[in-house]
């Protein structure tokens, strides 16, 4: 299920059903590479003031560019679940600065960007799939860190890397 047209779990909007999971077939090899997804919905959505659409972004975001994450994670290590969407400006690294300030650099690729602030600040559990927005177009998608906000970078899985891979995979389940 989908819910859309809230930023409430515990009022308003819409469930949809889910028809379809489409998986990377690379997913987690190596490990936290690939990690990118499509749901395919029974019935259309039906766009409003409140549900929306989101482009993505077909070029990299750029380094050091402030970015926005939002989720429903944990706001803090073993903390509580929101019931209300939160959301919270960080800034992208490269790739090379990513991997020197994280404890595993070979989960870091092109397929990734990195976002980092400070510490007390970044995704959570609970915000694995969630979006990175830049000007208004989805950059990234919530894949791994050190929860939460400790001052490590946390990973995205880079949706411009995944372009013609969203795209074939659209067309082939239309």
């Amino acid at each position: 299920m989908v819910l859309v047209g809230t930023n409430s779990l515990k009022e308003g909007g819409e469930l949809l059903k889910v028809d379809k999971l489409l998986y990377h077939s690379r997913y987690n090899r190596p490990q936290f590479h690939n990690d990118i997804g499509l749901m395919r919905l029974e019935q259309p959505v039906q766009f409003s003031e409140l549900v929306q659409s989101v482009e993505y972004l077909e070029k990299a975001v750029p380094v050091n560019a402030t970015v926005r994450l939002t989720g429903w994670g944990r706001t803090s290590t073993n903390g509580n679940v929101p019931t209300l969407l939160q959301s919270l400006n960080v800034v992208t690294l490269s790739n090379e600065d990513c991997k020197a300030k994280m404890g595993n650099p070979e989960n870091v690729d092109l397929g990734h960007v990195c976002t980092l602030t400070k510490a007390g600040e970044g995704a959570c559990n609970g915000d694995s799939g969630g979006p990175l927005v830049y000007e208004g177009k989805l950059v990234g998608v919530v894949n791994f860190g050190v929860p939460c906000g400790r001052g490590f970078p946390d990973g995205f899985a880079r949706v411009s890397y995944y372009h013609e891979w969203v795209r074939t995979t659209m067309a082939n389940n239309s």
